[in-house]
């Protein structure tokens, strides 16, 4: 069951791929699943959502220069967020970002030379003589080919 947090508005964030709940336990070990930790998450979100900001790579920032300025393709042409799920997606990306590199380096092996990572986890990766462009670690690993049966 993937992990997932209660939101005050009544909405449920729940971890949209593998990868992203396996970096959150890298970053946070076994306190990632305390009620205690998720009750602070929402906490976070919710304060954010009332003051109208987004925690980003850049920082925080106001949801009208996030819409501006984002190249998250689920969120083009929108000016604010639907619910505080929509929300704690952002915020996740963002506190997780660092251990998400360090779980697709681990997996993509040695003969990796640069990967890169969008907002919208986008992976590009460089091993020194092609670039290839995934739309998911899940898809740069090869996961969902074998979690399918492939």
């Amino acid at each position: 069951m993937a992990w997932s947090c209660k939101l005050p508005d009544g909405s449920e964030f729940v971890m949209p791929y593998p990868t992203w709940e396996e970096a959150l336990k890298l970053k946070y070990g076994e306190m990632a699943d305390s009620p205690e930790f998720k009750a602070e998450f929402a906490k976070k979100v919710a304060e954010l959502w009332r003051e109208r900001k987004v925690f980003t790579k850049y920082g925080v920032m106001s949801w009208e220069e996030f819409f501006f300025t984002t190249d998250w393709e689920e969120f083009e042409g929108k000016q604010s967020f639907s619910d505080m799920a929509e929300l704690a997606k952002v915020c996740m990306y963002t506190d997780i970002r660092a251990a998400l590199f360090s779980v697709i380096l681990r997996r993509l092996g040695a003969n990796v030379k640069v990967v890169g990572i969008t907002e919208e986890g986008k992976i590009t990766r460089y091993d020194g003589e092609k670039k290839e462009v995934f739309d998911s670690f899940e898809d740069a690993m090869g996961i969902r080919e074998k979690e399918a049966g492939g």
